[in-house]
């Protein structure tokens, strides 16, 4: 992704609490903010993000109430980000990699617009359509499982165009 701007800014307060800013614009004039508050234990840190937004063409999509990351030893728990686009589109994630033991995480989009992903992935072939996915990781280091599913309709692909398409996949170790 080419970016034409990206700036950040970081404040520590007492050394246990600060504030990040952050934003970004793409050559093809996406952009993306986020602005956190940060606190600090002698055994934790949280980041409380409030709010987000990304554009992209037409779409705007708005942080859904607050999303916080807990990060603690070697723990790192994503308690649900929701992203929402104002017209039925929806993009969550959430997830927890404690120091041992079985990790979990899940990403759910549902109307998502195609468009979106061409605009900020800048891709130079034009893609178009909706999709719905849903991806879903657990299991330890050694033993990692990922299953996935995928529905696309409308899909537009340079000169490829399908009225629907299904995938899924699946991997263990």
């Amino acid at each position: 992704i080419a970016l034409d701007t990206l700036g950040i800014t970081i404040r520590l307060n007492d050394g246990k609490t600060g504030a990040i800013s952050v934003g970004a614009r793409t050559l093809n004039s996406s952009t993306a903010t986020m602005r956190g508050e940060s606190t600090r234990t002698d055994s934790s840190s949280l980041l409380s993000v409030r709010p987000a937004e990304i554009t992209t063409g037409g779409s705007r999509w708005l942080l859904a109430g607050n999303a916080d990351v807990r990060s603690g030893g070697r723990r790192m728990t994503l308690d649900s980000l929701v992203m929402l686009n104002g017209r039925g589109g929806r993009l969550a994630l959430s997830g927890d990699v404690p120091d041992s033991g079985r990790a979990q995480f899940a990403m759910r989009a549902d109307s998502l617009p195609l468009t979106d992903i061409a605009n900020l992935g800048q891709f130079r072939t034009p893609l178009a359509g909706w999709a719905t996915i849903v991806a879903v990781g657990a299991g330890t280091k050694a033993a990692p499982v990922l299953n996935s599913d995928a529905r696309f309709s409308g899909l537009r692909y340079g000169d490829l165009r399908l009225e629907e398409a299904k995938l899924r996949g699946t991997y263990a170790a």
